[in-house]
Formats: C-alpha cells, structure tokens, sequence
C-alpha cells in the first residue's frame, strides 16, 4: 500500500471526577458532585492519508476557556466539548454556580488531569493506525429536540419551546472501517443542549451522550465519539427532568438514527443490479452494488485550514454601571442571604457581582479590549467536511454553512477549540432574552458579541471549508 491510503485509529479513555467537584451550566444548583451517573469519556480519532494527519478529540466537559485549546497543535487538531450540564468545567473568569463560589483546589487538579487524559488519548489513537475506510451518512431526527427561544406576547423571548424556529434535525456521521468491514470508530454528529437532566441531579452525567455511545458501541463494534453541533438555542423537547431516566431513552433513540445512517450510507453511493432469476415463472433480483474503488485503491485527500478572527463585542460597559451594579447586587445578596428562601438561589446573584467585579478588574487595568481573537477551523476527510467554531453557536449558523458547504455531509461543530460564549443570530437580538443580553456574563466576556458576528461565522466558515474542496 502506497502512503495515499487511509489509516484510522481511535482511543477513548475515562475520565471520573471525585466526589465534591461542581458541575457547571446551571447557576441556581448548590450542590458539588454527590454520584455518578452516565459515563465521560474522552475520545480521539487519528486520520492519516498522503502525509497529512487529522486529531479529533472529544472530552465531556461543560465549558473550556480559549487558552487551553493552546495546549495541543491547532490547525490539523479539533477539540470539542459535550457541554453536558452534569459534568465540571476547565476554570474560568466566572463560575456558573455550583456549591463552591470559587474553583477550588480538587477542581483544578481534575481539569489539569483532564487535559493530560486528551493527550494520551490522541496518543493512543495514533498508535493504533491500521488502513480503513470510510462512509457517511445523515439521518432525520424527530421528535427530540427544539429551538429554546419561545417568544412572549409582549414580543420578547425566554427559555422554552419555539417549534416554528430553525432546529436542525438530523443527525450525521461518519464510520471509518477495517477491509472485512468490523468498525474501527463511528463518530456522531448532532445538535443539542445536554440537559435532558436537571439541576436536582446532583450525580456527574454525560447526560443523552452517555447512552448514544453505549447503543452504537454494542450494535456497530468498536468506538464511538460524540461531537456535538450548533446548540446555541436547541433544547430536547422534555429537558431538565428532576429525575433520572429521559436522558438514556434520548440517547438510545438518537444512537438509532445515527446506526441507520451508517446501514444506509449515502457515501459511497450505491446502484442497484438487477439479476434474472428462474423459478416456476420468471424472478427478477436486486441487488446494491456499492461504487466505489477497491479498499486497497481508496485515496481520500485529508486537509485542513485555520484562521484567527477578531470578534467584536457589541457595546462596552461603564465603570460607573459597573460599581453601581455590583453595590446594588451586593445589597439584595445580603438580604436573601438574611432571609433565606428554599425557592431561590444566592448564587442567581453572586453570578452577576462576579462578572461586574471581574470586568471592573479589566478596565483598571487597561486590558478591557473591544474585541476577543479566536480560531474558525475547517477539515476535509475525503468527501467529509467539518466547521469548528468557539462558542455556544446558534443552530441557523451551523445550518447556513452546512447548506453553502461543497462536501457530501458536513459536520458543524460549536463548542470547539474554546468556548467563548453566546453567538445569537443578528435577528434575534431584537427579541431580547438570555443568550444576546446575559449570557456573555457565564464568559466572563463584557458585553454580548456584535450581530455581525453571525456574518463573520458564516462567510469565514465556508470560505475555510469550500477552499479545502477547491483543492
């Protein structure tokens, strides 16, 4: 075999956190980590074909900050996040709730240990190369999952259900196979937020993620990662359940779809041969006939782009408001905390004075900055093509790429390479409501990001991703 062929290998490793470490995504939950629920993982996928090499790495965790995606090669190596709410965060400049208002020492230790476990699993992957093949395929998904950004009669929006808004419902994947057809690693891409379980679960999950790996596994052999899409503003359809249970039908449910589409693949395409077959009156027989090259003669081109972006924030606050805002805070903090009620959650407000004290730190400072520069990523496996991008992206972002993408199935993947907070669409910000007005303090960021932002992710996207298939 010549060096154009592919080679696959794949690795995934546990990751358990001591009991005592807070679970990041919901602000009002008090409680530290209590059990253990599904499973995390971290998994990796090395692709090799005419001396180019792919990593992707997939790690339950909920948030990770831009400077740790710094830890690893960048262009040619993808890390995504599950963004679980039942799992622990890398530290950040704000803590999204949790029983310990700061990261304490055993948080630091694990998110440290975490990283280390990534890049034994990337690795471990590249220790394994063997030649593969791949397929890929896309499934439709319904029933599971919903735009969150239900509209108010008075025109504004809150979190629920908005079934008219964009959701994209289907699931794709890509399944790199040995020449007698066993599965080395099936990889899913889908878009949604995992909370199916809510803050009442005090147990580590990885939520709906655990139970898709566990169906594919047991029906497909061999490994499976989960790299999660444009979630920004997808919910399941019954999500935050004060109970276990939903989480593993979500998962099992997913997991057949994204089986399905690997049965059924639309690439490589296939023919159906029709065969004469006699009996006592004449039969015909069909048959599929796969096309593609022999498995020694597959000659997938495997490249990848990269490009840094200034991402604008939409308008900076003042010292004063900030001061102002932190003593006003400060007053109904102390207040709950001498009436305390079961209903309602200091860390609701301690959220808010942490963000304000930490970008009046900024500005006093002088590193208070108009614009934070990230990567935008794009990936070529054959006729498989992936978009990356660092933050919680709006479910019609993901969907615009995937339509002006040249590959046969596109992957879109938020949460990748850092999370750096909300990336609304320009039309929603005049609805208001969570993602484009408050969301940006969880960051530690000191202002929603601009609406052209939406532009900027679209147009870079494909741009990256397009130059790939122009090659």
């Amino acid at each position: 075999m010549t060096e154009h062929h592919l080679r696959v290998g794949a690795a995934v490793l546990p990751i358990t956190p001591p009991l005592g470490i807070d679970m990041l995504g919901f602000v009002n939950r008090m409680r530290a980590g209590t059990g253990y629920g599904e499973p995390m993982e971290v998994g990796a996928i090395a692709v090799e074909s005419g001396g180019q090499r792919i990593i992707i790495v997939s790690i339950d965790m909920a948030v990770c900050p831009l400077d740790r995606a710094g830890s690893c090669p960048k262009h040619a190596v993808l890390i995504n996040f599950n963004h679980s709410h039942g799992l622990p965060g890398f530290p950040a400049a704000v803590k999204l709730g949790g029983q310990y208002p700061e990261y304490t020492l055993k948080e630091r230790l694990f998110a440290d240990y975490v990283v280390e476990m990534a890049v034994s699993a990337a690795e471990l992957a590249i220790s394994r190369f063997e030649d593969a093949e791949m397929e890929l395929g896309v499934s439709a998904v319904e029933g599971l999952s919903v735009n969150r950004r239900e509209r108010t009669k008075d025109g504004g929006t809150i979190l629920g259900w908005n079934p008219d808004g964009a959701c994209d419902r289907s699931v794709q994947t890509v399944c790199f196979k040995r020449k007698d057809q066993s599965v080395i690693v099936t990889a899913v891409n889908f878009a949604c937020h995992p909370v199916v379980l809510g803050k009442d679960v005090s147990e580590y999950s990885s939520d709906f993620v655990g139970p898709l790996r566990k169906t594919v596994k047991q029906v497909l052999g061999g490994e499976c990662i989960f790299l999660q899409g444009a979630a920004g503003n997808i919910l399941p359809l019954e999500g935050f359940n004060q109970s276990k249970g939903m989480e593993v039908e979500f998962g099992t449910k997913l997991a057949m779809k994204a089986i399905e589409s690997v049965l059924n693949p639309v690439e490589p395409a296939t023919v159906m041969e029709k065969f004469d077959f006699a009996s006592t009156t004449p039969i015909s027989l069909y048959r599929k006939k796969v096309m593609k090259p022999a498995f020694s003669e597959a000659q997938p081109v495997i490249s990848a782009a990269e490009q840094w972006i200034c991402f604008p924030y939409e308008k900076l606050p003042a010292r004063q408001d900030l001061t102002a805002e932190i003593e006003r805070r400060e007053e109904q903090l102390a207040e709950m905390l001498a009436n305390p009620d079961p209903l309602t959650s200091p860390n609701t407000v301690r959220y808010h004075i942490a963000w304000a004290k930490e970008i009046v730190r900024t500005v006093d400072e002088g590193s208070l900055q108009a614009d934070v520069e990230a990567p935008l990523q794009a990936i070529r496996i054959g006729n498989l093509g992936i978009c990356a991008a660092p933050g919680e992206i709006f479910n019609e972002i993901g969907l615009a790429v995937k339509e002006k993408s040249k590959a046969k199935v596109t992957f879109y993947c938020g949460y990748s390479n850092g999370v750096l907070g909300y990336f609304p669409t320009a039309a929603e910000y005049a609805y208001g409501g969570y993602e484009p007005s408050v969301s940006h303090r969880g960051y530690g960021q000191p202002s929603a990001f601009d609406p052209q932002c939406e532009s900027i992710l679209v147009e870079t996207s494909t741009r990256l991703l397009n130059g790939l298939f122009n090659e």
